[in-house]
């Protein structure tokens, strides 16, 4: 976007270097309402490239906090909205690039009449949504637009009769029945025609969740520590703790396995709690005690170095090929560490 390498930037204030003079003292105010609590939110500046060159940005700012919730990281996901602003401007200055902008605009582009029906729809906003142009012509707003979404955020007409250019993010529904996550920027025209133009932005949201996760995980990995430290009986705590971390990982079961020698010197790996999830098969410990799982040979060097293993399992064959795993679809192994040697994994 930039055209920086990332050798270029790290290290660098953002605004130093990246941002015009004029935006500077609005950015950093947006980053103070970070600081202070207001999160997430959204704001539109300006990014100066390494040609010289403008790009108007579109953000959605979050934080992530420490274990005593104070702001440790602020998080930006930018969306480059240069040409999409672009388009917007067309639409009221050019009807002869009507068409054009139409037929060639990455977004969806959706017009609705005041009663909300739809009027003219780009071929991006049929392929977004799986419907056909002439079967999105007999659709309202409302009929894409989940119930739930509607009640959680209401089309504000007043602000639209106003003259206000709304930034909204809903979930709409497809044909198909399934939804995605979309970013929508909507404008009443002068002939009072509803303009909506809408990007997807459900990749975006996975990573903010997956980012959410992480912290989660995180934060579950602290009380571990700390309920394991604050008692000498980890049995007692233990289910607690792999409670924790998986309803932070979004898991169904979660194993505290420990990694001892067999009388030969080779790795064997021993099962000493379980969790598992209601609703869910328990697995039988008795079955599994002092089952080597070798599964866990392969990155025995990653998790002494204190680094964690997780993925799908179709795409960890050492895994896959382990009857305890079969059933899984992803796994997360977290080394534990007693007196500085691995113990186990969690």
């Amino acid at each position: 976007l930039t055209g920086y390498v990332r050798t270029e930037a790290m290290g660098r204030v953002l605004w130093d270097f990246l941002l015009p003079s004029e935006e500077r003292g609005p950015v950093q105010a947006v980053f103070e309402r970070l600081r202070a609590g207001d999160f997430p939110n959204h704001f539109e500046n300006h990014w100066g490239t390494k040609t010289g060159a403008a790009r108007l940005i579109t953000w959605s700012n979050t934080v992530l906090p420490d274990a005593f919730g104070q702001v440790e990281f602020i998080v930006g996901t930018g969306i480059d909205i240069t040409e999409r602003r672009r388009a917007e401007d067309a639409l009221h200055t050019s009807e002869a690039r009507y068409g054009a902008l139409m037929e060639q605009a990455a977004e969806g582009i959706f017009i609705a009449d005041p009663t909300g029906r739809y009027v003219d729809v780009n071929p991006s906003a049929c392929q977004m949504l799986g419907y056909s142009r002439s079967e999105l012509l007999q659709l309202r707003m409302q009929d894409i637009v989940p119930p739930e979404e509607q009640a959680r955020l209401p089309l504000r007409m007043d602000d639209l009769l106003a003259g206000k250019t709304l930034t909204l993010e809903r979930y709409l529904r497809r044909k198909d029945g399934t939804t995605l996550a979309g970013e929508i920027r909507a404008k009443m025209l002068d002939d009072g025609r509803l303009l909506g133009i809408v990007r997807d932005i459900s990749e975006r949201k996975r990573t903010e969740e997956a980012l959410r996760r992480r912290d989660a995980i995180l934060k579950a990995v602290a009380f571990a520590a700390e309920e394991f430290l604050r008692t000498a009986d980890w049995e007692r705590s233990i289910q607690d703790v792999l409670a924790r971390l998986a309803e932070a990982a979004n898991a169904t079961h979660a194993y505290l396995i420990q990694i001892t020698v067999d009388p030969t010197g080779n790795p064997l790996a021993m099962m000493r709690s379980v969790w598992t999830a209601p609703d869910n098969t328990p697995v039988d410990i008795s079955e599994l005690d002092r089952e080597r799982f070798a599964s866990l040979e392969p990155w025995g060097d990653l998790l002494n170095q204190g680094q964690s293993i997780h993925g799908l399992v179709k795409d960890l064959p050492a895994f896959r090929q382990t009857p305890l795993w079969e059933s899984f679809k992803t796994v997360a192994i977290v080394p534990v560490f007693l007196g500085g040697e691995i113990w186990g994994v969690m």
